[in-house]
């Protein structure tokens, strides 16, 4: 194949008209890949991993090689489909030339690249819904319950008042840090603008042999069979282990208040944090079961030192 230049207007308007429509193309593929298939991968490669019961490393490593592969990815689709239509080309102008070009008309057509890319997206999709179907939602709806007595005095208005069974702590960040073990977040949330909708961004939650069992991170989630998500209503996310106990639970129970409860454990920890309806029983170095105490500017965070007070 050769190539030449256009010579009438005709041919520079056809040629222009090619390159523009192939550049919208690519554009769109691009975007697509970059904000629904990437996620979509990422949820199918975390639902194999949910299917196996293992999480080999840690998952926020894991999403954050994913994270920078969805740059990467949609360039070497568009590159990957360009090269299937050049060869597609090749071939049919191949086939041409000999006496079998019936038999492979179909395959040098451009229905035989769409048809077959359409039915790569379909089954991802089907994928998508039999094995990440069952993922949590991350975002839960404020009630209208009226708010509770807490134990923290002189809350500012635009703080959000975490209850942690009957004790509270009030956070003004943009990411609220809930729970925290050793600098680690357990348990992370952010606030939208409107205040009426909340998101779960963070979420660690470890078995008995300090396994891992749940994981949300922003761009993923993962749960291992252990574990199962349930939504009672709009405002509350729980999660229960195999024996049926509540290990999980948040619930937004109007703008300006979230209820917390759950067992919580980490490696580093000699057992586990449990918050129940009314207390909040801490393990050693803290060993303490509070009951109606204020964290302050802070939800709760626990290190070798014990327990942290009052700390953004």
């Amino acid at each position: 194949m050769q190539f030449k230049l256009p010579k009438t207007g005709a041919e520079w308007w056809d040629r222009l008209r090619y390159l523009a429509s192939g550049t919208v193309i690519s554009a769109f593929f691009i975007w697509a890949i970059e904000e629904a298939l990437s996620e979509l991968l990422f949820g199918l490669f975390f639902a194999g991993l949910r299917y196996l019961g293992v999480m080999p490393l840690d998952p926020a490593l894991i999403e954050q090689a994913a994270y920078l592969a969805s740059f990467i990815l949609p360039f070497l689709f568009v590159a990957f489909v360009l090269a299937v239509l050049y060869l597609t080309y090749r071939s049919g102008a191949a086939a041409e030339r000999s006496d079998n070009s019936a038999k492979y008309r179909f395959f040098r057509s451009r229905y035989f690249v769409v048809t077959s890319f359409t039915g790569v997206i379909c089954l991802a999709i089907v994928a998508w819904i039999f094995f990440v179907g069952d993922a949590p939602d991350k975002t839960v709806t404020a009630g209208n319950a009226p708010p509770p007595s807490t134990p923290c005095r002189k809350i500012p208005p635009e703080a959000l008042v975490v209850l942690f069974g009957s004790n509270a702590a009030w956070i003004t960040n943009d990411t609220k840090d809930l729970i925290t073990f050793f600098d680690q977040p357990v348990l992370q949330a952010v606030q939208y603008e409107n205040s009426s909708q909340l998101a779960i961004v963070g979420l660690r939650l470890y078995g008995p042999d300090n396994e891992l069992m749940a994981y949300i991170g922003e761009h993923v989630e993962w749960l291992s069979q252990e574990i199962s998500a349930e939504r009672p209503d709009e405002r509350t996310v729980l999660m229960r282990d195999s024996a049926g106990a509540v290990v999980f639970l948040v619930e937004y129970v109007s703008e300006r208040v979230l209820r917390v409860e759950g067992i919580y454990k980490h490696p580093k920890l000699r057992g586990p944090l449990v918050i129940g309806k009314e207390s909040a029983q801490f393990p050693p170095p803290v060993a303490l079961n509070m009951t109606r105490f204020c964290f302050e500017r802070t939800g709760i965070a626990v290190d070798e030192t014990g327990l942290r007070l009052g700390v953004n």
